[in-house]
């Protein structure tokens, strides 16, 4: 970039700042050798710690406003608020759906990983959803697609934008408790009635093995619009304004990571404006609902995209796909990063929507407004330790450019519960523990509804 600009931050440290559900109970017996007789995968691609993982042990003052999924065709899924009674959660959400064809796309609790970016998985839930008004409109989602939690290699390496693991149709299956969703790593429902917004409560069982979280560190901070190349789809004609007046800029906050934080997340808004579109055409009913942004975190390059909410691993990162040769079969590792990239939006949180950001006719003073505004983020620190048992360790990569399914993948021995298909390898999780003698790390641990729920780096 031309310019960068630093972010204004203030750190408040935790001394172990943490809400328990009391009936959240971690074992302390060692880990033993797996008793299944599932040959394990070689390596699964990482997946950041999904919300279900987070409520009951963070507080919902630090989790309000989280962008738990996005996808472009289904809008936005905020966190709101929740509650823990024994082993039931209910999660409350705001979602910002998309309107299409005289209904309403909208996603879940689990994020389907494309391109670089990291997927996040979400344990089986029933589904309730209100108008604004709290009128129960359950009823009127009529069909959908879900991407299964279960353990794959992706079937097209980070080159690949979609398509990167299969998606299965949904069987619309409604009762007294709601819609009910399979383990997921992100859906897609569609809707009769065109909503901009809606109120979604997600109820579910807590999941078989749940991480300890503690925060340990808030950190307060501020950015700027970005300014720079790219995609930035319907608003082109905006940024081309923006270029012409102003140098290109991106805000970097140096993070203040206390030394036991090994996961991060981001609590900002979402951007006033919905990216997917084409410029001079305000046709589209989308074109004004908020949406969500990238971030990333930085080494000695920048890792990939960081596009679902949950929380991050922060002691290692994967390079992004765009700086990586493109025959490179697996994204390059790296350690300790020490930025976090703040969201890469074009209009600034805090900036009213206009139509003149598509035909790029902006007046003055809402271009200044754009260059000048600065938007509040949140960065919460965490600690965050596996339990002792019901979890899997498996070495974690990341498919490069180059990738090509079936590469490392095992034979599949006889009477195994997995299945193998050219291209394919997957692994249905059973009661697990961790592995002995496992390969270099770094490693992840996985529970049975196939979430990451820690990591070890070598």
């Amino acid at each position: 970039m031309a310019s960068l600009l630093l972010a204004s931050t203030l750190v408040f440290h935790v001394s172990r700042f943490t809400l328990h559900a009391s009936t959240l109970q971690y074992p302390t017996s060692n880990f033993h050798s797996p008793t299944s007789s599932i040959e394990p995968l070689p390596w699964v691609e990482p997946r950041s710690l999904n919300i279900t993982n987070l409520v009951g042990q963070v507080p919902d003052g630090l989790l309000k406003g989280v962008i738990i999924s996005a996808y472009p065709w289904d809008g936005i899924v905020q966190f709101e608020s929740s509650s823990v009674c024994g082993d039931t959660m209910v999660i409350t959400t705001t979602i910002h759906g998309r309107l299409h064809y005289g209904g309403t796309n909208f996603g879940c609790l689990g994020q389907v990983p494309r391109a670089d970016e990291m997927g996040s998985a979400a344990p089986p839930s029933h589904l309730k959803v209100y108008a604004p008004d709290g009128l129960d409109v359950t009823g009127q989602i009529i069909r959908g697609d879900y991407w299964p939690a279960n353990l794959t290699q992706p079937l097209a390496g980070t080159a690949t934008w979609g398509g990167r693991y299969d998606s299965a149709p949904l069987t619309i299956s409604l009762s007294d408790q709601g819609l009910e969703l399979p383990a997921n790593v992100g859906c897609d429902l569609y809707m009769t009635g065109s909503y901009t917004e809606l109120i979604g409560v997600f109820t579910l069982q807590r999941p078989s093995a749940m991480p300890f979280v503690e925060v340990v560190a808030v950190q307060q901070a501020s950015y700027r619009s970005y300014i720079g190349v790219g995609e930035v789809g319907r608003f082109r004609p905006l940024m081309d304004q923006l270029r012409s007046l102003y140098p290109d800029r991106h805000s970097y906050i140096d993070m203040s990571a206390p030394p036991d934080a090994n996961y991060l997340y981001a609590v900002y808004q979402p951007m006033p404006g919905d990216y997917p579109g084409e410029p001079y055409d305000t046709s589209d009913p989308n074109r004004s609902l908020p949406s969500a942004g990238t971030t990333r975190l930085r080494a000695l390059t920048l890792s990939g995209d960081l596009t679902n909410y949950g929380a991050f691993p922060l002691k290692v990162a994967w390079q992004d796909a765009d700086l990586t040769p493109s025959d490179a079969t697996y994204l390059p590792v790296q350690r300790n990063p020490t930025t976090f990239t703040a969201p890469e939006f074009v209009i600034p949180p805090g900036v009213a929507y206009n139509d003149c950001f598509v035909f790029g006719n902006c007046p003055s003073i809402v271009l200044d407004e754009i260059y000048h505004t600065r938007a509040p983020i949140t960065l919460v620190y965490l600690s965050v330790s596996p339990p002792t048992s019901g979890c899997e360790l498996i070495p974690l990569k990341f498919a490069g450019p180059y990738w090509r399914p079936g590469v490392e993948a095992p034979p599949s021995p006889p009477s195994m519960a997995a299945s193998s298909s050219a291209g394919r390898y997957t692994v249905y999780l059973p009661a697990l523990s961790k592995s002995p003698d496992l390969p270099q790390c770094p490693c992840g641990y996985f529970n049975e509804e196939g979430q990451m729920i820690g990591y070890v780096d070598g």
